[in-house]
């Protein structure tokens, strides 16, 4: 969509769902703005800026995170880009050259969350203190009775700046800027599914129906449909060696363990060895493993399965870079990796497992096979 005019529009134009975006720039001539609009959906808008100014007006569910592109005419790669918030408002942009900053007004999420970054900076700024004087330490290999100390206080630094975003959440239920912030702590599990359902239930109407209500409740609801003691979603998928593999096949034979993995992840490596002691204990007593790979690159999924002699199980490449948001993995609520998801053979899971912990996965392993 394109747009060859420029023209000032004042504060009476503003409307249920509408921005207008009026901007003033010094020496360029084409600007780019990319949002998610109203029915969520991405949106690549340019203009030609007109004696130094230029207008975007469209319609957003309560904000959208936006990217503003400053191009001279004629040149593909960008002078200046700046990630902001929309509002359903009349927002005045200023861009001077060189385009290091440009100044926002009108726009009430952008204004929180300036206030929120003022409030987390501080502790950002001490996290990279530790985190670096960490580094050098085990940059060093050498033993230093500091290291313990720091690690405590980095974790604590971490712990500090969950409950900053936190309490932003729970004093701002009118900011559409919340419901982005709890998603974001839950999708990081620094805290949990009953908090953030308090949390987002704690939001104003209009904010949980807004574009990152939605999204918010949306997560919430895949997660509680994949929680212990609920049936494991159903999925049918071919595996590297071209077989199709379907959930209902292992029904009241084995336990199915998923176990989401990728070839660049060094936890993941690092739990094989124990995943394989696992596997040989208990296969006979009706353990199946299914290994999800994250990798885009399937060669090099399988280049890691046979350097790692994983093929003993079962293993499905999961993703592509056609279709990130497989079913196959956002049915299950898998935030990161390593995760692993235990199903009984009632088709029932039996077990979440996202803080790495296989001690944990025996101990229900024993419970449930060693019978």
């Amino acid at each position: 969509m394109i747009s060859l005019f420029a023209k000032s529009f004042g504060n009476d134009f503003t409307d249920s769902n509408n921005f207008f975006l009026n901007g003033s720039v010094e020496k360029c001539t084409i600007i780019t703005l990319r949002y998610l609009n109203f029915e969520n959906k991405t949106v690549v808008d340019t203009c030609a800026a007109i004696q130094g100014t230029f207008f975007f007006a469209g319609k957003i569910n309560g904000t959208s995170k936006s990217i503003l592109s400053i191009y001279n005419k004629g040149e593909q790669s960008s002078i200046g880009e700046f990630e902001f918030f929309l509002s359903e408002a009349t927002i005045n942009v200023v861009a001077k050259n060189p385009y290091h900053s440009i100044y926002i007004s009108g726009s009430e999420t952008n204004d929180e969350s300036d206030e929120l970054n003022k409030l987390l900076k501080v502790n950002d700024e001490k996290i990279l203190l530790v985190d670096k004087e960490i580094k050098q330490i085990t940059d060093s290999h050498t033993e230093n009775p500091k290291l313990k100390m720091l690690v405590n206080l980095l974790d604590s630094l971490q712990h500090q700046k969950t409950l900053l975003r936190k309490k932003f959440a729970n004093e701002h239920p009118h900011s559409f800027l919340s419901p982005d912030i709890i998603s974001l702590l839950f999708n990081r599990r620094e805290i949990d599914y009953e908090e953030s359902n308090t949390l987002f239930l704690g939001l104003s109407e209009r904010v949980r129906h807004s574009l990152y209500g939605v999204t918010l409740s949306e997560q919430l609801k895949i997660f509680e449909s994949a929680m212990v003691g609920k049936s494991a979603p159903l999925f049918s998928k071919i595996d590297i060696n071209g077989k199709e593999i379907t959930l209902s096949e292992f029904k009241d034979k084995s336990y199915v363990l998923l176990n989401y993995w990728a070839s660049y992840c060094a936890p993941c490596k690092e739990h094989i060895p124990h995943l394989k002691n696992l596997y040989k204990r208990y296969k006979k007593k009706g353990l199946e493993i299914i290994a999800i790979s994250w990798d885009f690159d399937a060669k090099k999924c399988l280049q890691s399965i046979q350097r790692d002699s994983t093929y003993l199980w079962i293993n499905i490449h999961g993703l592509s870079n056609k279709n990130d948001k497989d079913p196959f993995l956002t049915s299950y609520s898998i935030p990161f990796i390593p995760v692993y998801i235990l199903i009984d053979r009632n088709g029932i899971i039996a077990g979440r497992y996202e803080d790495g912990n296989l001690e944990r996965l025996e101990s229900t392993l024993k419970r449930f096979l060693d019978k």
